[in-house]
């Protein structure tokens, strides 16, 4: 569905204009004599503008700029403004190093903030322990990013695939059938929520019917379609992400695959769901956030909300997302650390973040950062889609199911392969 702001502007031609490097974050309210006096606070965001989840920087920019105003419309931090130095990594690796180099020796920014898939984040995470320099990653997910990837210097924010499927795969299988076929994205991300999928799925008496493994950037996906039908599941397991998700999702609708086969998809992002349409996902009986606008029963998510809307009233999503979420509370958590250590200072500033408890998570239960894998251990939701008849908007596509206490479900200390370095001076 082709959806227009008020000045005529697609939602898809908004995300090209994003995609090909708007400028944003230009944020009020610093007085002019502190501007003049003080050099700015730089984060360096290097996020997805391009690429499989090039849609996800859009939603990503507005969560900085959140934070950002937050701070700045108050006065800065530690008497100077905050700004954001910003480039795409283009769901690229290679390509995020060399720009977050560039962003460090020419931009000079203080920290880091990086998205784009979890193989740049894992490069990210190198790159953070090398420089000595803080990095909040924002929107993988991947098990290897407190795992093996884990350090001092990196910080994860969205929830892993461990906690993802601990909180999942058991209700699926009590709930939905026995009888599982997966779809595997074929990198890290795909193939660790798989993994753990698998580990609960045993646990609880479930059995494995297949698996296809799908190549970044596939298109056609008629030869997966036809294996699984052949597998005859009772449940399909779609660990799959990004621009190849929903070219798949439409191509699912069309072979009727629903039709046959409870079709659940363990992490499911806004974007996704509002780019297939209420239609399309409806094919899906049970899907994993990691956040969503109404919760119910949290409080301060109406005011974020409308915070969100104020701030920008023409962007492309009119309602916050997971993406915009987690941007926005890695940031914010990184500058109230600042604040707390009081200098930018990176060690300090690390020892402010780790053990910290964010009582404001806009969740029902505080976020916890773990000091021994940098794990922000937050809350896991589980929804169903809402009939189209039942939406009261078209942003209204979720109906709460429940969730997962981060703290109940998130990997234990005995099962992580984090081991944590020392830090200068320790």
């Amino acid at each position: 569905m082709e959806t227009k702001d008020d000045k005529g502007i697609s939602r898809r031609a908004f995300l090209k204009r994003s995609a090909a490097g708007l400028t944003i974050l230009t944020v009020s309210g610093v007085p002019t004599l502190l501007r003049a006096q003080q050099p700015s606070i730089k984060i360096g965001a290097v996020i997805p503008l391009s690429g499989n989840y090039g849609f996800l920087g859009a939603s990503e920019r507005c969560g900085i700029g959140l934070a950002i105003d937050e701070f700045n419309s108050k006065g800065g931090l530690l008497g100077r403004k905050v700004e954001v130095a910003e480039e795409d990594c283009a769901t690229d690796a290679a390509l995020a190093i060399r720009k977050a180099q560039r962003l460090l020796q020419s931009e000079k920014v203080n920290f880091f903030l990086n998205g784009g898939g979890s193989s740049v984040s894992a490069a990210m995470a190198d790159f953070a322990k090398k420089e000595g320099a803080v990095d909040m990653c924002i929107d993988p997910n991947s098990d290897i990013l407190t795992g093996e990837k884990a350090n001092r210097f990196f910080f994860q924010v969205p929830p892993v695939n461990y906690q993802i499927a601990h909180t999942i795969a058991p209700y699926v299988a009590q709930n939905i059938g026995k009888k599982w076929y997966y779809f595997t994205h074929d990198y890290s991300w795909g193939w660790t929520l798989t993994e753990s999928c698998r580990k609960f799925m045993k646990e609880k008496g479930a059995q494995e019917v297949g698996e296809s493994k799908i190549p970044l950037n596939t298109r056609d996906f008629s030869s997966f379609l036809l294996k699984v039908r052949g597998a005859k599941p009772e449940v399909v397991m779609v660990n799959v992400a990004g621009a190849d998700f929903t070219a798949m999702v439409e191509q699912m609708y069309e072979f009727g695959l629903h039709k046959t086969a409870k079709i659940v998809i363990p992490l499911e992002d806004f974007e996704d769901a509002w780019a297939v349409g209420p239609e399309k996902n409806s094919i899906f009986t049970l899907m994993g956030v990691e956040w969503h606008y109404a919760i119910p029963g949290v409080p301060g998510i109406n005011e974020f909300v409308a915070r969100y809307k104020k701030l920008f009233p023409r962007a492309s999503y009119p309602v916050p997302t997971t993406n915009s979420y987690n941007a926005y509370m890695g940031l914010r958590e990184l500058l109230r650390a600042v604040e707390r250590a009081g200098t930018l200072d990176a060690p300090k500033v690390i020892k402010a973040l780790e053990g910290h408890a964010v009582k404001d998570s806009l969740k029902r239960d505080p976020t916890l950062i773990r000091e021994w894998d940098h794990q922000f251990v937050q809350d896991f939701y589980y929804f169903r889609p809402k009939k189209k008849k039942d939406m009261k908007d078209w942003t209204d596509i979720y109906e709460y199911v429940g969730y997962g206490k981060g703290t109940d479900n998130a990997i234990t200390k005995n099962l992580s392969q984090a081991r944590m370095e020392k830090l200068p001076g320790e």
